[in-house]
């Protein structure tokens, strides 16, 4: 039996030859991501955007690199499309279902690619926009001015061969497609494109008039296509249940299920399936099926921006980014999931900046910290054991080769002799399998500026975020301040976790002895660790914002560790009790943030605790490893060198 395109002579010379190939599902040319110009990879620097960060290289590649194209031809079980809003993922998924259930194929993919298939595109202003005016004498464009008069003298070119479809991804007779969406998206998007008369991508002869009312069931979301197959429109209201029963043979979830136990159920009853998805939600669950640790051979991600689509216009772009919060502009525009949600409490954008700019080219050591030899106690008891106490024994520093989330300190300076260091951190339970911890530890050590340096501020020697439980944590975490000069620490105690970390730590000599007001009585109480309240909180938010106030957009803010800034660019805005606070996003940390904000209130209020407290001289190793030293440059900004 002939297809609709088999029918269609060479010659279009009839109105229904004509509707078919105007028709948006035959005329479909995908498109691909050309070379970014430099005004979009500076835009892209100002908005805090990295187009080029491990996981988009790994995973994607350099511009240019495939989008629609590679997805519609490609025949891997999972194919995944991320992108800015409007841009075409789901239209191309759709375009791809159509295929699969009705063996129909538009023009652009029955050709290799690069061929002229001979078949005039429609002129509208879609095409005008994306491919241009040509004039038919000389073939070149004229200009892409969709308000121009239509005459003769020029058309919008041929369509042009994307590259054939695999008939391997047509589906058996009796196939069902199945879409995943919202209620609403369903009601407001997904029926009005491919049922009834105001369909838009699916042409009538698609629809099986003998099956249903009329080739559709409305109330359970079915459409009757040919060959028995049919589209079925589910929710994620309903039961995961729904998503099982007969295998389908291709499934597309439109957006990000609100439930993350859907996708496998999901992806245990079909042949193939597609996540399509603006992460309007910043970083969740779906980073990790987009950008997966290692590279699957079963699954790929294709991403674009909206600045890479043709169909848009950098005036409507600049047009739709001005009615848009910053915190939006990540997804929407640029198609990345980011933290970057809700009001910003800090300046994100100047933060953003930073990050680009200085934060991920500083270089440091992933390294740990292990005692020479074993230990018992902080201090030594000879009435108890011969075995030295912790502060009488040697921590070394051993470079590693990766982060394990767990003993790896990113290490950016190493001790310094007769130098004072803090130490602040912020606790959790933690998990002894990273996977499974449900909020992250954090630390960090500092040093007083050294003036002769050209140094303005507290510098960052260490950071460290650790899904370690708390009191192995809480080991780690006192191997590095015995190595950096047995360092103060102004750990919080407020919490379970904290609780423990101190109760571990009440025999190490070095604490930070925090001073309250009782408001009742006035009277001043001493207490070893930072005390968290709402005054003290809302204390160290104000230095944090005070300290990015001091610095301008293109000043290095003596913050080098990009957790950090990543943290501090996704804090918001949130209202408790009629009162705005710092807070994160569900899927943020303010981890690093707390031990930074504790770190600044020290030195504020309580500098004359920031001390050494070294009390045997520093026998550096022979053959030193290569430990990052910080450096300070001749306009006094403080940078990381190998040395």
């Amino acid at each position: 039996m002939k297809s609709v395109f088999d029918k269609i002579s060479d010659t279009i010379d009839n109105a229904e030859q004509l509707a078919v190939v105007s028709h948006p599902f035959y005329a479909f040319e995908p498109w691909d991501v050309e070379e970014r110009t430099d005004l979009v990879k500076q835009q892209a620097m100002d908005d805090g955007i990295d187009l080029y960060h491990a996981d988009i290289i790994k995973h994607i590649g350099i511009d240019p690199h495939p989008f629609q194209s590679g997805f519609m031809l490609s025949t891997k079980y999972n194919t995944n499309l991320l992108a800015s809003s409007q841009s075409g993922k789901s239209w191309a998924a759709t375009i791809k279902g159509l295929i699969m259930a009705s063996g129909e194929i538009p023009f652009s993919m029955r050709y290799a690619k690069g061929v002229d298939t001979g078949i005039k595109r429609v002129i509208n202003k879609y095409t005008i926009t994306r491919f241009g005016r040509i004039s038919k004498d000389d073939g070149k464009v004229i200009d892409h001015n969709i308000k121009a008069e239509r005459n003769d003298s020029w058309d919008c070119g041929n369509i042009i061969g994307a590259g054939i479809f695999p008939q391997e991804m047509i589906a058996p007779e009796g196939s069902e497609i199945r879409i995943g969406t919202l209620q609403r998206v369903k009601i407001e998007v997904w029926w009005p494109r491919l049922a009834e008369k105001r369909a838009l991508l699916m042409p009538d002869h698609f629809i099986d008039r003998t099956r249903g009312a009329n080739g559709y069931n409305k109330k359970d979301g079915l459409i009757y296509l040919p060959r028995n197959c049919q589209f079925s429109i589910l929710t994620y209201e309903m039961d995961a249940q729904k998503f099982e029963g007969v295998r389908a043979w291709y499934t597309i979830l439109d957006e990000e299920p609100p439930n993350q136990n859907l996708i496998p159920t999901v992806v245990t009853h079909t042949h193939y399936w597609s996540l399509c998805e603006t992460p309007y939600k910043g970083i969740t669950y779906s980073k990790k099926i987009f950008f997966p640790d290692k590279i699957s051979p079963n699954s790929q991600t294709f991403h674009s921006t909206a600045y890479d689509c043709p169909y848009k216009t950098l005036e409507g772009i600049n047009r739709e980014r001005e009615t848009m919060p910053i915190w939006e502009i990540g997804a929407r525009i640029w198609g990345m999931p980011t933290e970057l949600r809700g009001s910003p409490y800090f300046d994100r954008k100047k933060i953003s900046g930073w990050i680009n700019k200085y934060a991920r080219f500083i270089p440091y050591q992933w390294a740990q910290f292990v005692p020479s030899s074993n230990w018992h106690g902080i201090v030594s008891r000879p009435d108890i054991t011969t075995v030295a106490g912790l502060l009488d024994t040697h921590v070394n520093i051993i470079p590693l080769t990766e982060d394990n989330l767990q003993t790896a300190w990113r290490v950016y300076e190493e001790r310094k002799a007769g130098t004072a260091y803090l130490f602040a951190g912020d606790p959790a339970e933690g998990a002894m399998i990273p996977g499974e911890a449900g909020d992250i530890s954090a630390a960090i050590i500092v040093r007083p500026p050294e003036s002769e340096r050209g140094e303005k501020r507290p510098i960052i020697v260490a950071t460290l975020r650790s899904t370690l439980e708390t009191i192995p944590f809480t080991k780690n975490c006192v191997y590095a301040c015995r190595y950096y000069n047995n360092a103060t620490i102004a750990s919080e105690i407020t919490g379970s976790a904290s609780a423990t970390f101190a109760n571990e730590l009440k025999d190490w000599p070095y604490w930070y002895m925090h001073v309250s007001t009782q408001d009742s009585t006035g009277k001043q109480r001493e207490k070893r660790g930072f005390t968290t309240s709402s005054k003290s909180r809302d204390a160290i938010f104000d230095l944090i914002k005070s300290w990015i106030l001091d610095f301008g957009e293109h000043e290095y803010p003596y913050i080098p560790d990009e957790s950090l800034l990543v943290e501090l660019a996704g804090a918001i805005v949130s209202q408790k009790s009629s009162k705005q606070r710092c807070d994160h996003t569900d899927s943020g940390t303010l981890d690093l943030t707390i031990a930074f904000g504790i770190i600044l209130y020290v030195f504020e209020y309580a500098l004359d605790q920031v001390r050494c407290n070294q009390k045997e001289e520093v026998k550096e190793r022979k053959n030193r490893r290569n430990i990052p030293q910080q450096k300070t440059s001749a306009c006094g900004m403080s940078f990381m060198g190998l040395r």
